[in-house]
């Protein structure tokens, strides 16, 4: 028990210490300047202290330590170009999935709808093909021809429309 408790404290510690520090970069911009990169040095070296802070006040003195040092410690744990480059990449990651998600959502109620009537008709062929287009539209808008292209290759039914009785 004692082990989950402090396992359960470490990873508080350690998302709680990664969210503080990723709302601080996410408020200032890239460096622009060579004056300003200082900045997001500095902010690293605060938060490497503030987390090996937060858990040896957690963890106690030595277990803290080690915990900071196995989880990277120091300044190169948060990187701020890194940290932004992540932030975009999940949010891309996040815009890339919402349309699919409504086309899974879609995908389900047509088949219940079908199932329900007995048949498959083809106002609901034509709902998925809208919806299919709809998540083509935003994904085109975020991935290269050539990542498309790779996926219609891989999945060729899903890029078809659907065949209408």
């Amino acid at each position: 028990m004692a082990h989950r408790d402090a396992a359960r404290k470490l990873t508080q510690t350690y998302i709680s210490a990664r969210q503080e520090h990723l709302d601080k970069v996410k408020a200032k911009a890239l460096p622009k300047t060579f004056e300003s990169i200082t900045q997001p040095a500095q902010m690293k070296e605060e938060a490497a202290a503030a987390l090996e802070k937060s858990l040896v006040g957690a963890l106690g003195e030595e277990n803290g330590k080690k915990a900071a040092t196995a989880l990277g410690g120091g300044p190169s744990a948060f990187d701020f170009l890194r940290d932004h480059a992540a932030a975009d990449i999940l949010a891309a990651g996040q815009k890339a999935l919402a349309p699919y998600f409504k086309l899974e959502e879609t995908v389900n109620k047509v088949e219940n709808e079908a199932r329900a009537a007995g048949s498959f008709d083809e106002g609901m062929g034509e709902k998925l093909d809208t919806v299919r287009k709809e998540v083509f539209s935003t994904l085109s808008g975020i991935f290269s021809q050539e990542q498309m292209n790779a996926w219609k290759g891989k999945y060729p039914r899903f890029f078809e429309p659907h065949e209408h009785p």
